[in-house]
């Protein structure tokens, strides 16, 4: 797979957008993990998809708090955002046959946003110790670890293609499924990220489970799921661990939150 092919084939829109057989999306991943070009190509198309999605909830928000203002007005400006953001895809620099090789940054882009329902979805990377190998250590776990070291550097794209070959050896690692779910989330993918974490909860009582329930709550947030959210912060509460805190004032701000929503 080269540029050429990824460009003429839209596969990282389809990528985006889940569309990929298993095949093609190995594939591809190991082609951006190589290629800077495409790499930043798919980070500033997710970046893109994330604008797009919290501009249309400040529209809505704006269209319900606004005094007078119809509810259907937010139609024509979500529809000129889409345009726009259309039009800055489509005039992104298209690679050719040769593929550039001087390094970038490989950090994913985040938007600001000041809507209280953003604010709340908001997550920070989960803290990550790497520890020491040992000779009995399994090959799952030296996989893990070895795509890890994209995750101290804050390259949370780069982390995905190597904890799915963990998870490939040994599906009910729960560290490859925890930081699987916190790495989509921290690119944007909040589908593939309440996956990962669901699976992480199914596997009982780890050492991963509280904060898995607690991303996953910022997950469902973030697909404006804020029942689902608030189930999740429940549990992280009868926990009692760490997070127990943590999730009482986000069950908190979300009940305001609820309450001068109209």
């Amino acid at each position: 797979m080269d540029c050429l092919q990824i460009n003429q084939e839209e596969m990282i829109e389809r990528y985006l957008l889940g569309q990929l057989q298993e095949s093609e999306q190995e594939a591809l991943e190991r082609h951006y993990f190589e290629c800077p070009h495409c790499l930043k190509e798919l980070e500033t198309r997710r970046a893109l998809r994330e604008e797009l999605a919290r501009r249309e909830v400040e529209i809505r928000a704006e269209a319900t708090r606004a005094p007078g203002v119809r509810k259907w007005l937010w139609v024509p400006a979500l529809a000129g955002a889409t345009a726009a953001i259309a039009l800055a895809v489509w005039l992104w620099p298209r690679p050719t046959s040769t593929v550039p090789t001087s390094p970038i940054a490989q950090t994913p882009a985040t938007v600001p946003d000041n809507s209280p329902l953003v604010r709340l979805a908001h997550v920070e990377p989960p803290a990550y110790t790497p520890l020491t190998l040992r000779g009995s250590t399994n090959a799952a776990n030296r996989r893990f670890h070895e795509a890890m070291a994209h995750y101290k550097e804050g390259d949370y794209a780069a982390v995905i293609p190597g904890l799915r070959q963990a998870l490939r050896l040994d599906p009910t690692l729960p560290e490859a499924n925890f930081y699987m779910g916190a790495c989509y989330l921290l690119t944007s993918n909040e589908e593939e990220a309440i996956k990962s974490l669901n699976k992480t909860v199914s596997l009982g009582e780890t050492p991963y489970l509280e904060d898995a329930r607690f991303y996953l709550a910022k997950a469902y947030l973030r697909s404006h799921d804020i029942a689902a959210a608030q189930r999740e912060l429940e549990k992280v509460v009868g926990l009692e661990g760490d997070r127990e805190s943590e999730a009482r004032q986000l069950l908190q701000q979300l009940a305001t939150l609820s309450k001068t929503s109209p």
